[in-house]
């Protein structure tokens, strides 16, 4: 049997046209997979950013200012910081928080407000992890809002 000229040229364009098509579907894959990963990427990118800006901003605050002769410490730091990626770090809250202030907390607030609260390592470490959940959103705007970051 003889194939002519034409024939030939059509099967070859069949062919050709099935492998463009391959191609092309796999390219179109590859195209949306890969902007699929960029955008999730970005998202989760954009998300671990915004919970340590929060964070990050809160460690570059001084550990105490001085005027004078008189050193004001900030506690509210460590009580913040102790919450870092979604973990807590009480051995953080007892020796920058409690063991530093010692007698305001015991001599003071333990006092004025709640004995067991502020006067044992127990109860200081169970007070800066609820205060922290159930204030969280306010603490956040204040941190991101505030001029001092």
């Amino acid at each position: 049997m003889r194939v002519t000229h034409f024939e030939n040229r059509s099967r070859h364009k069949h062919k050709r046209s099935g492998n463009y098509e391959k191609n092309r579907n796999d390219i179109n894959n590859f195209s949306f997979l890969f902007i699929l990963s960029l955008s999730c990427n970005k998202r989760n990118k954009e998300k671990s950013s915004n919970e340590l800006s929060i964070f990050d901003k809160v460690d570059k605050v001084p550990d105490s200012i001085k005027i004078d002769d008189i050193i004001i410490y900030n506690l509210f730091k460590y009580q913040i910081l102790a919450h870092k990626n979604n973990l807590f770090d009480s051995t953080l809250i007892i020796n920058k928080v409690y063991n530093s202030q010692l007698k305001i907390w015991k001599g003071l607030y333990g006092v004025l407000f709640d004995h067991e609260m502020f006067t044992t390592t127990q109860g200081m470490v169970k007070w800066n992890k609820e205060i922290f959940h159930e204030n969280k959103d306010s603490i956040e705007s204040r941190v991101l809002s505030s001029a001092l970051f």
